[in-house]
């Protein structure tokens, strides 16, 4: 019994390291080394006539700021959110592993799953998990692994694809500020207007500069635009 026992206890222990050895110790996914071990076998089988792969790389918008103002205990919930929804959006066979401080990897067998169906799933997933954090979005790259590929380089093009996922967001968002705020309009060029003539005379008085300003680009003087003129 005692023999039985010790097996016992040393099986526990080299299960125990070995999940160590694997997995992220906060979220309990897989770490980089294991994903990228992992990735190789998935692409190895692939290119013997298996499914084809997907591969996504997640990285958390704001997340910085939220560490810096609510701290890193509500940071590390975040990151323990996110590796809950990431396992709820992939299917056995696939796997989800943490490859950095707030980025992701995930690697789905794509079956007849199109591309953006998969994508949307993810991204539905992470950003039903935010939904509560203070301004933390999340930007996800997807490619399809193409033959003949290293594990690197599939890893290089799904993180040039998120961050082109994060101009797109940065983009969408620029083109929905109110336009009166936008270069070119009124109040843009008056402020734009305002800048300059107040660099070229450090003298001149905020209400005289208002009133050229006026008369420059032929306001009615009646009319705000949304200035306060302080003396």
């Amino acid at each position: 019994c005692s023999s039985l026992l010790a097996t016992v206890r040393r099986c526990t222990r080299e299960r125990s390291l070995a999940m160590a050895a694997t997995r992220d110790p906060l979220t309990g996914l897989l770490n980089r080394s294991a994903m990228q071990e992992r990735l190789e076998e998935l692409m190895s089988v692939s290119q013997l006539g298996g499914d084809p792969l997907a591969v996504f790389f997640a990285d958390l918008n704001n997340f910085k700021a939220l560490n810096d103002t609510e701290g890193h205990q509500a940071g590390d919930e975040v990151l323990k959110s996110v590796a809950d929804a990431l396992r709820r959006a992939v299917r056995p066979g696939d796997l989800a592993a943490r490859v950095g401080g707030d980025e992701f990897v995930v690697v789905m067998l794509a079956r007849r799953r199109s591309l953006e169906r998969l994508t949307e799933r993810l991204r539905t997933s992470v950003e039903s998990a935010l939904r509560r954090t203070n301004g933390v979005g999340v930007a996800i790259g997807a490619i399809a692994v193409r033959d003949g590929e290293s594990p690197e380089e599939v890893l290089e093009r799904a993180d040039v694809a998120m961050y082109a996922d994060k101009r797109r967001k940065a983009n969408s968002a620029e083109r929905r500020t109110p336009e009166l705020a936008e270069p070119g309009s009124r109040l843009g060029i008056a402020m734009e207007a305002l800048s300059i003539m107040l660099a070229v005379d450090a003298e001149a008085r905020l209400l005289n500069a208002t009133q050229a300003a006026y008369t420059v680009f032929g306001f009615d003087q009646g009319t705000s635009v949304g200035m306060d003129v302080i003396q």
